[in-house]
């Protein structure tokens, strides 16, 4: 069961206790400390425990559970370029259970950072393949947005599973103070994904670094895809409508436009129109190389540049 925790590892252990149990059979290793996952990526927690029933030692395929107490991991990008199936491999073991109890996650990368807190992951029977159910009642996403940094938090719940070689999300509801998100989709063997998302609520705050005095207020709803492919291109497109808005404090209705983003150029590009009291009014917005460039179309209540 010690191989089993520190299999694959070239780095000692260092932990306070070490437990072990008759009934049931088990394992108990307290507050390990900067346990080495690859590279730079760290974990410590308080307790790990593994368990074997009885009537598992009479098999040749050994059933384990296994939880992990308080962990906290530090990771940064340089986790995302492990190769899909890197790691050790416990053919001699199957995991019936497994679960995470108060858990956090630091993550920091390039352009992104992300603290998920108190979280809790709990797996069901894995004979049908890997199976789990996340909560937490903090997630909180840092990532730049036409230069300036934009700030998103509030609860997660969701659940996915493994299914032969991709990953499964069937659902991540992610509640900030402003907007509801909800995903969904696949993370294949390559590293590839293809992700689907939905969401509902007032973006003033989110658009209003990169649109200033022309950030709607209101309620909004948009559906976005968004891909990764082998060569590590992320893309994300999405379309959105809003039966009403306030701009400049002015009612305006029927909004209906679009968003395109990728990584490697970072250019975003915004095309949006609505109706005013007085015309069919249109938006565009090209960001690029840090730069914004906006241009109005028939917008009675706006007649100063932006």
């Amino acid at each position: 069961m010690y191989r089993l925790i520190a299999a694959e590892s070239q780095n000692k252990i260092q932990f306070s206790a070490l437990k072990l149990s008759l009934f049931p059979l088990g394992l108990e290793i307290k507050n390990v400390e900067n346990f080495f996952i690859r590279s730079e990526n760290l974990v410590s927690f308080s307790a790990v425990t593994v368990t074997m029933p009885i009537t598992s030692l009479f098999s040749k395929k050994k059933t384990i559970n296994i939880v992990i107490e308080k962990p906290i991991f530090a990771l940064t990008d340089s986790l995302l370029k492990i190769k899909p199936g890197a790691g050790g491999s416990f053919s001699a073991f199957t995991v019936k259970h497994a679960g995470i109890r108060h858990g956090e996650i630091k993550f920091k990368g390039q352009d992104i950072t992300m603290q998920l807190l108190d979280f809790n992951l709990q797996s069901g029977p894995w004979a049908d393949g890997l199976a789990f159910k996340l909560t937490s009642p903090h997630l909180k996403i840092i990532l730049p947005f036409n230069g300036q940094p934009l700030a998103l938090e509030g609860n997660l719940n969701g659940d996915f599973r493994r299914q032969g070689s991709t990953w499964k999300i069937n659902r991540l509801l992610w509640q900030t103070r402003d907007i509801v998100f909800n995903l969904n989709g696949r993370i294949l063997k390559d590293g590839s994904f293809y992700l689907n998302t939905s969401a509902q609520g007032d973006p003033e705050n989110i658009l209003r670094p990169m649109l200033k005095e022309l950030a709607v207020k209101g309620l909004a709803y948009a559906n976005a895809k968004i891909s990764k492919n082998v060569k590590n291109k992320i893309q994300i497109k999405a379309d959105f409508t809003s039966p009403y808005l306030m701009l400049r404090e002015n009612f305006c209705s029927g909004l209906a436009g679009n968003l395109s983003w990728n990584n490697l150029s970072r250019d975003l590009n915004l095309e949006t129109a609505f109706d005013t009291p007085l015309s069919r009014s249109r938006v565009q917005v090209a960001s690029k190389n840090g730069e914004t460039d906006i241009i109005v179309h028939d917008i009675p209540f706006i007649h100063d540049g932006i």
